[in-house]
């Protein structure tokens, strides 16, 4: 059985991660993101960026071949607002995995969302004449 996330960020994916590894006793992904991780366990922009301008294409769908080839036969759980943003649904059903596959929505009252954003200074100003 697979878990993915359907979300933005500050969500709460990485809290979920902790609640599924604890309660599934697996290790749980919040976002691979080691360097050899992008482009293969990671969307890399490449990926999104032709996803996004062009679908999902040759290069998109080989993306996901390798990225489901290598999950354990076991459970997996993954928390990563990229994966939609990529074509994760639409290759669920390509690949046939819709029947071991759940998708979990995760929502945050967007007041909170923003202001999480600004509190992690994700929107800062990098000069005093921006």
């Amino acid at each position: 059985m697979n878990y993915f996330t359907i979300t933005a960020g500050r969500t709460g994916s990485a809290w979920l991660t902790s609640f599924l590894s604890q309660n599934l006793a697996i290790n749980a992904i919040h976002e691979p993101l080691g360097i050899d991780d992008f482009g293969t366990n990671m969307p890399d922009i490449r990926t999104m960026r032709s996803f996004n301008n062009y679908g999902n294409n040759d290069f998109v769908k080989a993306f996901w071949e390798r990225k489901f080839a290598s999950l354990p036969n076991t459970i997996y759980a993954e928390t990563n607002h990229t994966l939609c943003k990529c074509g994760l649904v639409e290759n669920i059903f390509l690949n046939q995995l819709e029947d071991k596959t759940t998708l979990i929505i995760l929502k945050r009252d967007i007041v909170k969302q923003c202001l999480s954003y600004i509190v992690r200074n994700d929107f800062r100003v990098l000069s005093d004449k921006a």
